[in-house]
């Protein structure tokens, strides 16, 4: 009846088929797509990052399919947008197919791993409307070792975020008022322009924060040194004690509630009384992970969280942080 000629070197794929269309995923196109079934015409296409060898499968309205660079995406049938996903966390490929039974997805890594998944609600939230950015540079030692700072600017990447480096974050901090409100910035890089913290009178990075803009941690703040007018905060004394050690920490019932890791191990605690919403604490009963609000409104907000230095995990909590009023 008719044919498509991707021109590339393999459609390993089989296709998965509902109602009017046949979705199907490429190798080096590195790109899923519906057509019609009548006609061949594409209907959508979503593009990935890595090749898709493995069979999609068609549940109600959604599409499962994996890629080779761990993650199952989750898409809308009808218009190809991505609706969710999944990232393994030691695998770099999903080469089979998922398969569904009942309410649960079973998927097979190249690691031997079998993993169930089930669907989970995110935390009660009122969307930002703002634009988002990840702060990610080359040329800075990182928190990060082992390409995770890429895998995580990869990660924000796929889910809307902006990649911008130190420039960039000078430029969107010194725009005018109504253009930083309701913007986020992640520190997938451990770096701050001197330029945005003078310590004579408020820095720029404060005014950032006071007029409703949104700084996310990933780990290690670069302003743990900084004066205390900065962020209102008192790590510790302007040295090295100020990282009290490394310490086993868990997520509080506001932390589950918005997904964090069941564990984590981290430096620089502070006080609970100096936050605003602790989300996890130490062993010290010391707030690990929390939320800080700035401005009259307290729209504006400092979050700390902590990702591994050397090794993925599931980045998925990730996408209700910018969201948490």
């Amino acid at each position: 009846m008719w044919s498509n000629d991707y021109s590339m070197s393999w459609v390993l794929s089989s296709a998965a088929v509902k109602d009017s269309l046949a979705i199907a995923g490429t190798s080096d196109g590195r790109f899923v797509n519906a057509v019609n079934v009548t006609t061949g015409k594409e209907i959508w296409r979503f593009q990935t990052r890595n090749i898709v060898w493995a069979s999609p499968i068609i549940v109600g309205n959604l599409v499962y399919v994996p890629s080779c660079d761990g993650i199952l995406h989750i898409l809308d049938s009808r218009t190809g947008k991505k609706i969710s996903e999944y990232r393994t966390v030691n695998s770099l490929s999903i080469f089979s197919s998922p398969v569904f039974t009942d309410s649960t997805v079973v998927i097979a890594t190249d690691e031997g791993a079998v993993i169930s998944l089930k669907g989970r609600q995110c935390a009660d939230r009122e969307e930002r409307s703002g634009k988002k950015y990840v702060l990610w540079t080359d040329v800075v030692p990182a928190y990060f070792r082992n390409g995770m700072d890429v895998r995580i600017r990869d990660y924000f990447v796929d889910n809307g975020y902006q990649v911008i480096d130190t420039l960039g974050v000078i430029r969107i901090m010194t725009s005018p008022v109504e253009a930083r409100e309701s913007t986020t910035i992640v520190i997938a890089s451990p770096v701050i322009p001197d330029t945005l913290i003078s310590a004579e009178g408020t820095s720029i990075f404060r005014q950032y924060l006071d007029h409703g803009g949104k700084v996310i941690l990933l780990g290690f703040n670069p302003l743990l040194f900084s004066p205390k007018q900065i962020l209102d905060i008192e790590y510790g004394p302007p040295d090295t004690r100020a990282y009290k050690g490394l310490f086993p920490a868990f997520p509080t019932a506001i932390g589950t509630k918005y997904h964090l890791p069941a564990f984590w191990s981290a430096f620089a605690s502070v006080n609970i009384n100096q936050v605003d919403t602790v989300l996890g604490m130490d062993e010290n009963g010391q707030a690990s992970a929390w939320i800080k609000y700035y401005g009259k409104e307290k729209k504006g907000g400092l979050i700390q969280v902590w990702l591994e230095q050397t090794r993925p995990v599931d980045y998925n909590f990730l996408k209700t942080l910018s969201d948490i009023n």
